[in-house]
This record gives structure tokens, sequence and C-alpha cells, in this order.
């Protein structure tokens, strides 16, 4: 279950013009992607570790006129948080109050923010914060609004262009291309300089919409309903594919991005995501989970 918006320049005028524009289907689509369960007390976690100077109170700002393009009343506030801070206990505390987690830009990626977001193969990943937005994201709590190299994030360390990222879909490439050069895109999630997308990965509705974000976009329109058939057939496959994980308990699981679990990749018996107990905790959906 990942919800997901990457743009490459974060919300302003333009931005909210293009949404204005597009069809009630399409804007239902962006709505879905960042809805929540309340809109009186929208918090987000803003990270700025790859330099970028982005004001707080803008995100806020523009997020609240976001929701008010797509019909909802939202109050919006922020808070700054940062995989390199030293109280790990508070910046753990601010993921788990989140509504949204907001990667801004990056201009240079720090030595140990490369190091947090490559994951080791003895790293647990328990109290690990990568771990904690990884696992949220993809248990539906929070979606993800990744700002240009911030969306680029959401990337494997495999693929990512920066050797690190969270890995929000199962090995997947976010891929950031220059619109001149889109035909060396091939089969990636992508955007450009001039359109963003929002991925919705639930077990009661799989989408995708490539949409622009640029003032004068008229020879953008073909690319984006291309590229918007692309990103669903990849959401489709996607929804398809099971991934290893494991509790603290070292007990194998297989976990589906639609929303589903099943404890061998054999087994015919599928989960709904909504009503698990962590076999190590009894939790509902732990938090102990390496994805």
């Amino acid at each position: 279950m990942v919800r997901l918006l990457c743009t490459p320049k974060s919300i302003e005028n333009n931005f909210l013009k293009k949404v204005a524009c597009l069809s009630p289907i399409d804007q239902r689509t962006i709505a879905d992607v960042l809805r929540l369960p309340h809109y009186h007390s929208v918090k987000v976690a803003v990270c700025t570790d790859g330099g970028s100077q982005v004001s707080l109170i803008s995100v806020a700002y523009r997020l609240k006129e976001l929701y008010g393009v797509l019909g909802i009343r939202a109050e919006v506030s922020v808070q700054p948080f940062s995989f390199l801070s030293n109280n790990i206990a508070q910046q753990h505390a601010i993921l788990q109050n989140a509504d949204i987690f907001w990667f801004a830009g990056v201009h240079h990626v720090p030595p140990r923010l490369r190091e947090v977001l490559s994951r080791s193969n003895d790293e647990t990943g328990v109290n690990d914060l990568a771990a904690q937005v990884r696992n949220r994201v993809q248990v539906d709590h929070m979606p993800y609004v990744g700002v240009c190299g911030g969306a680029s994030m959401a990337s494997s360390p495999e693929t990512g262009v920066y050797g690190c990222g969270l890995d929000l879909m199962q090995g997947q490439q976010i891929y950031y291309a220059s619109h001149s050069s889109v035909n060396m895109i091939g089969n990636r999630l992508a955007f450009t300089e001039k359109v963003a997308f929002v991925v919705l990965l639930r077990a009661a509705r799989l989408d995708a919409l490539c949409f622009p974000v640029v003032k004068n976009s008229g020879q953008v329109w073909n690319f984006t309903e291309t590229h918007s058939v692309l990103l669903r057939s990849i959401v489709q496959q996607l929804a398809s594919e099971w991934k290893e994980f494991q509790g603290t308990d070292h007990v194998r699981w297989f976990f589906n991005l639609c929303g589903y679990y099943r404890f061998s990749d054999s087994d015919e018996q599928i989960i709904a995501w909504s009503k698990p107990h962590c076999k190590g905790c009894g939790n509902r959906v732990c938090t102990d989970l390496v994805l």
C-alpha cells in the first residue's frame, strides 16, 4: 500500500493551476494519494537533509492550497525531520505522528546521509529511521511527497541516482529525466522538469497519473498521456509481486505492495494487511518489520 507524489519542484502557482485544470477523475486520483483520516490537523514531516532551503511555512501554506484545489479544507502544520539528527528518539516520535512525509530537493548528499539510506546486510532496521519511513509508507500510514532529488530518494539504494534511497517501490527506480530526452525513460517511474506523477497502490484501487506542472505545457500533454499508461502498467506489475521481509524474531514473511502478506512464497493463503498481527509481538501492523 504505497502512495507517492513525485514532482520536479515544490508546489507553486503553476502547479496549482495545472491541477485545477485536470479532469475530476484525475483530481480524485491526486486527492486519494493525499487522502487522510482527518484534515483538521495535518502533520507533515519535512526532510531537508539534501541541502534544500525550502521554507517550512511555505510547505504548509502550499499544501493547504493544494488541498483547497482538490476540494478539501485542511489545516497543515510542519515539523522539521532529519535522518542526521543526534536525537534519534525525537525523530522517531516525529515520524510516528506524521501524516505525510515530505523529502525536499537534494543539492548534495552528505556521506552520513548516504550511509543512513544505504542498507547493509547486517542491519536489523528495528530502530532505523529509514526503515521507519519505509514501513509507514508501505503500510499506508502516510503518503510520501518527493521534490526533485527528494523524489529520487524513493528509489532503492541499488537503482537510485545518488547510490542510496528508501526503496519504497520494490526496487524500482524513481527516475528524473530532462524533457528533451524522454525517449531514454524506458520502463521506469519517471518525471521531468515539466511533469509530476502520482502513484496510488492499494488493495481497493490501483492507479497512477502523470500531469504537467509548468505554465507552457502545450507540448507536454501527449507525453503525460502516454506516460500515465506506462505508469499504470508498472503499478499493475508491482501489485502482483511479493517481497521477502522479516520481524525481530527472524520469521520470514512475504509482503505485497497492494496490501497483502503471506508466510511463504508458495502459500496460497493471502491475508489483507489491514488485519495482521506480528508473530513476534502480537501487535496490529507491527513496526518491527524490515521491509
